[in-house]
C-alpha cells in the first residue's frame, strides 16, 4: 500500500512537471497545422501574381523584354491611347465647404505673390481632386508652392491645399525616415519593361513617365516618385539626374547605367538589360525570403505562445499546486516566478526591450539621428531687391544659429520667420497703429482726427518706422501648432493707400477717409529680423534685417544633418535613453494636441504611426531605422 501510494505520488509529480511542456507542444502543433494552409495559399497567390506581371519567357532575341510580340503590340497601342486620353475627366463631385475655402485661400496666397522659391527642394503635402474625381493626398518635392500648384493643375488635378512644416519635413523629407522612398525591385522590373516599350513606340520620355505615374499610381510612394521625376524633366533636368534626386528610390547601379546610356544614345537597350538583371535579382531574393519565412514564423509564434502561457496559463496552475501541496522542482518554480514577474512588470519589460533595441542599433551603427540639422549660408544672391542683407556682415559658410530668438535647426524655421516678417505683409499690431495715429495728430494739429477726414486734406506724414519683431513659439515654427496672429489686417483700400504714400512726406487725400485707416496704411512696413551667426567660433549678431516686398531675404542655404555619436558605452546608454525619451515626448505631445482638438486629425501628419511588417521596414528604410522604429513603437504601445 505504501509503495502504491509512493508510485502514485511520483506520477502526480511527473504530471505537473511535464504538463506545461505538453501544453506548449500541443499549442505549437495546432498553430502549425492552422498556419500551414495559409502559408501555402499565400506563396501560391504571390507567385501567381508576380508571374502574371513578369512573363518568364526564355529567349535571346528579346533582351530582357519579358513579353510576347502580341503583348508588345498591345502595350504600344495602349500607350498611344493613354497618351491621347491624357486629359482631365470632367466629373461631378461633392466637395466639402472647408476644402472650397482652403482652395480659395490657396489661390489668393499664390496670386498675392507672397510665396518665394526656395534654393533647395521643399517637402509639400497636398490635398487635391484627381482627374477621375477622387480626393487624394500625397507628398510632392518642389522649390515653391506655386510650382506644386502649377504642376498638379496642368496634370488635371484640382488642388485644395498645399502645406509644409517642420513636422512634414521631418516625417516625409528626403533625409527623414518616411522620405526614403526605395522602390521594390519587382516594381522596378515592371517599370523598366513598360518604359522601354513606350520609348520604342515613339512616345517621348516625359509623356511615358506621366503614363506610368498614372498606371502605377495606386502606390503612393511610386506616384510621388514618378511625379517628381516628371517635374524635374519639365525643368530641363536629364533623366539620370532626375532619378538621382529621388534619394534612395532607385539603385545607384541603375542610375549610373542610365547615365551611360544617355551618353551612348541607347536608352531602350539599357532599360531592357537592366530589366534582365533585376529580374534575376528579384527571383533570387524571393527564393531566399521563401526559405526564411517559415523559420521566422515558427520563432514568432513560439515566442507568442510562451508569453501567452506565462501570462495566462501558468497562473491557473499555481492554486492547483498549492492545493496539492506538492514540492515543486526548481524548473517549475522558476517558470512560476517568471510568470508572476512578467505579469506584474509587463510595462517595464516592454520599455527595457525598446531600450535594448535602441542601444543595439546605436552600438552597431555608432550614431543616432537627432532630427535636427545645421543650417549654413551657401550664397548671397540679393541684388538690390529691397532687402538690406547685402549690407550686413554675412558671408558664405556662416552658420545660422537663431532668428528672432528661435534656434534654427532646419531651413523651414528660418524661411517661416522670414516670410512672416516680410515688407508690406498686410498685418499691423494695434499698438503700432496707435503710435502712428499719435504722430499724425502731432504733425497735423489743424486736422480734426476725431471725425472722418474729408477729401482734399493735405497731411504731413511721419517717417516710416519698423513694426514689432515677429514673436512666435517654438511649436509654431516647428509645425506642431497653427500660426495665429493677433495683428489687424489691412483692407483692400488701406493696402492701396499704403502703396500710394510709400516714401512720401506729405499726401493729399483723394477721398474721405477714417483717421485710423491712414494710420494703418502708414504702419504697415516691415518687421525687423535679428539673426545670430557663427563664424570661426565667434558669434555675430545682425539686427534690423528686413526682406523685400516678396518676402525674399536673398540667401541660399544649405544643411548638414546632425547625428549623435555612440562610440563609447556611456554614449550608447545615455544617448539611446535620450533618443527614446525625445521620441516619446513628441508622440505624447502629438496625442495631446489631437485629443484637445488644437490640431485636427487630418493635420497630424504621421504622429501616430501604423507599422508595416518588420522585414518591409528594414528592406525599405534600412536596418538602423527599422530597429529604432520598432523601439519607438514598443514605447508607444506601452504608454497606450
Amino acid at each position: 500500500m505504501g509503495l502504491a501510494s509512493e508510485t502514485q505520488g511520483h506520477k502526480q509529480d511527473n504530471f505537473f512537471l511535464f504538463f506545461p511542456m505538453y501544453v506548449c507542444l500541443g499549442v505549437y502543433y495546432v498553430l502549425r497545422a492552422l498556419i500551414a494552409p495559409i502559408l501555402w495559399i499565400w506563396n501560391k497567390s504571390s507567385d501567381t501574381l508576380y508571374n502574371s506581371v513578369n512573363k518568364n519567357i526564355e529567349t535571346n532575341n528579346l533582351r530582357g523584354a519579358y513579353m510576347t510580340e502580341e503583348e508588345r503590340i498591345a502595350a504600344e497601342k495602349a500607350a498611344s491611347q493613354a497618351l491621347l486620353d491624357n486629359r482631365p475627366i470632367k466629373k461631378e463631385v461633392r466637395v466639402s465647404e472647408s476644402l472650397i475655402k482652403a482652395r480659395e485661400s490657396l489661390i489668393n496666397s499664390i496670386d498675392s505673390g507672397e510665396e518665394i522659391r526656395s534654393d533647395r527642394p521643399v517637402t509639400y503635402r497636398y490635398t487635391a481632386l484627381s482627374p477621375d474625381g477622387k480626393q487624394v493626398s500625397n507628398i510632392f518635392y518642389a522649390f515653391s508652392k506655386v510650382e506644386v500648384y502649377t504642376f498638379l493643375e496642368n496634370e488635371g488635378y484640382k488642388v485644395f491645399k498645399i502645406e509644409t512644416s517642420d513636422l512634414i519635413e521631418k516625417l516625409y523629407g528626403s533625409s527623414s525616415l518616411f522620405g526614403k522612398r526605395k522602390i521594390k525591385i519587382k516594381d522596378i522590373v515592371f517599370w523598366l519593361q513598360q518604359l522601354s516599350t513606350y520609348l520604342k513606340s515613339g512616345i517621348p520620355l516625359t509623356d511615358s513617365m506621366r503614363i506610368l505615374s498614372k498606371q502605377m499610381g495606386k502606390n503612393k510612394n511610386i506616384k510621388r516618385t514618378f511625379d517628381s521625376i516628371v517635374y524635374n524633366l519639365t525643368l530641363g533636368e536629364s533623366f539620370s539626374k532626375s532619378m538621382e534626386k529621388q534619394g534612395d528610390a532607385f539603385p545607384s547601379l541603375l542610375i549610373n547605367m542610365i547615365k551611360s546610356a544617355e551618353a551612348t544614345g541607347d536608352l531602350e537597350g539599357t532599360l531592357d538589360e537592366m530589366a534582365d538583371y533585376y529580374k534575376a535579382t528579384e527571383t533570387t531574393r524571393k527564393e531566399m525570403i521563401s526559405a526564411l519565412t517559415y523559420p521566422c514564423l515558427v520563432i514568432f509564434f513560439s515566442i507568442a505562445v510562451v508569453i501567452f502561457i506565462l501570462l495566462y496559463l501558468i497562473p491557473q496552475f499555481v492554486s492547483i499546486y498549492e492545493t496539492a501541496g506538492v514540492t515543486l522542482n526548481p524548473i517549475t518554480a522558476f517558470i512560476i516566478v517568471a510568470s508572476e514577474f512578467l505579469k506584474d512588470n509587463l510595462l517595464y519589460v516592454v520599455i527595457v526591450f525598446a531600450i535594448f533595441l535602441t542601444m543595439f542599433a546605436a552600438a552597431w551603427y555608432h550614431k543616432l539621428p537627432t532630427g535636427t540639422s545645421d543650417v549654413f549660408v551657401k550664397e548671397i544672391v540679393s541684388k538690390n531687391n529691397g532687402s538690406n542683407i547685402t549690407g550686413a556682415d554675412i558671408k558664405p559658410g556662416d552658420k545660422i544659429k537663431s532668428i528672432n530668438g528661435i534656434n534654427v535647426t532646419s531651413t523651414y524655421k528660418f524661411i517661416f520667420v522670414v516670410q512672416k516678417s516680410k515688407y508690406f505683409d498686410g498685418f499691423v499690431d494695434g499698438e503700432v497703429i496707435t503710435r502712428k495715429l499719435a504722430d499724425l495728430k502731432k504733425m497735423n494739429p489743424d486736422v480734426d482726427f476725431e471725425n472722418l477726414i474729408p477729401a482734399g486734406t493735405s497731411l504731413k506724414l511721419p517717417a516710416a518706422a519698423s513694426e514689432k519683431p515677429l514673436n512666435v513659439s517654438e511649436n509654431v515654427v516647428s509645425g506642431y501648432e497653427k500660426y495665429e496672429t493677433s495683428e489687424i489686417a489691412l483692407t483692400k483700400e488701406e493696402t492701396e493707400l499704403r502703396n500710394e504714400v510709400e516714401n512720401k512726406t506729405s499726401y493729399t487725400l483723394k477721398e474721405d477717409i477714417e483717421p485710423e485707416s491712414i494710420a494703418k496704411a502708414l504702419s504697415d512696413t516691415y518687421k525687423p529680423i535679428t539673426i545670430v551667426l557663427e563664424r570661426n567660433g565667434n558669434e555675430i549678431i545682425l539686427n534690423n534685417i528686413y526682406t523685400d516686398k516678396n518676402g525674399i531675404l536673398g540667401l541660399k542655404l544649405e544643411t548638414k544633418e546632425n547625428f549623435t555619436p555612440t562610440s563609447t558605452p556611456k554614449e550608447i546608454v545615455t544617448n539611446s535613453i535620450n533618443y527614446l525619451w525625445q521620441s516619446t515626448k513628441l508622440m505624447g505631445f502629438g496625442l495631446w494636441q489631437l485629443v484637445t482638438g488644437k490640431i485636427p486629425m487630418s493635420e497630424m501628419h504621421g504622429i501616430v504611426v501604423i507599422t508595416k511588417v518588420g522585414s518591409d521596414i528594414i528592406e525599405t528604410y534600412g536596418m538602423l531605422n527599422g530597429l529604432l522604429l520598432t523601439a519607438i513603437i514598443s514605447i508607444d504601445l506601452a504608454i497606450i
